[in-house]
């Protein structure tokens, strides 16, 4: 896992961020990320995944420029083409997807936008819609079993 624990001053100042969520920039690079932390200490941190990095021509041990600041839209999801085109096509995946938290919403389209060609996109596409459809995503099966599933 690579992250950058945010200084105390500066997540105290983010501290009523709604849900967390933050923007910025890595070395120029922009991202739209959630604040994070650690269970042990409540230590706040942000994951910097590895597109990130890379595109920022980041490496272990490097110094980097970040700089950070409330998400003016978080709840904001950067859907992925192929997403939107196959919610379009199908009204009860997207009135079931629509009903699924942000947070999960971002998940999902995340999965999708992150596969590199566009016939593995909408494969996923396709496949995770099938998912929520059948209610088969793990968030929705323990929803399921604690009685709190939204049809």
């Amino acid at each position: 896992m690579h992250y950058v624990v945010i200084p105390a001053n500066i997540a105290q100042a983010l501290a009523h961020v709604p849900r967390g969520r933050v923007v910025g920039s890595v070395n120029g690079i922009a991202y739209r990320l959630a604040i994070h932390r650690f269970k042990e200490t409540g230590t706040p941190y942000l994951m910097l995944g590895l597109p990130l990095l890379r595109a920022a021509k980041a490496k272990l041990d490097d110094t980097v420029r970040i700089t950070i600041q409330p998400d003016p839209e978080p709840d904001d999801i950067d859907m992925p083409e192929e997403l939107v085109v196959a919610l379009a096509q199908d009204a009860v995946a997207e009135k079931k997807f629509t009903a699924l938290t942000p947070g999960i919403q971002r998940s999902l389209a995340y999965y999708v936008r992150s596969a590199k060609t566009e016939d593995t996109r909408i494969k996923r596409s396709l496949e995770m819609l099938r998912k929520v459809v059948n209610n088969e995503l793990r968030v929705q099966r323990n929803a399921a079993k604690r009685g709190t599933l939204k049809s």
